[in-house]
């Protein structure tokens, strides 16, 4: 799970400031999912970043941002969107790299916004 600990900055922000590698907290979630990180308050708290962060320490799963007022029902690999806002999977990032100072650059990853009574693979 996330935390929203930043390892690299120590006062606490809703989002990151800046998409540095290592600088996320994962610490042992419920484990109800496989494969999966999720966060919540998504985008009524603009975590972009953190969810990208999110993806870059572990480009073998999927990333999925569940805003306030909306939830998925996991059957199995999909999920479906059930609520009043939406959700964001990021998944499948591609040539993961980082700067000289830290800073994270891929060229592309899958992104995808979806809405009540979507599915959503949450399976890489």
């Amino acid at each position: 799970m996330i935390t929203g600990k930043q390892l690299l900055d120590t006062v606490y922000k809703e989002t990151f400031n800046k998409l540095w590698d290592h600088n996320i907290e994962f610490p042992e979630g419920l484990g109800l999912l496989q494969n999966t990180i999720i966060d919540q308050h998504f985008l009524k708290r603009n975590r972009y970043n953190r969810l990208i962060s999110a993806l870059a320490a572990h480009p073998d799963l999927v990333c999925v941002g569940i805003d306030e007022g909306t939830a998925i029902i996991v059957h199995g690999h999909q999920a479906t969107v059930a609520g009043e806002s939406q959700v964001i999977r990021l998944a499948n990032l591609k040539a993961l790299h980082h700067t000289d100072k830290g800073l994270l650059k891929f060229d592309q990853a899958a992104f995808g916004i979806f809405t009540a009574g979507d599915l959503i693979d949450i399976k890489p």
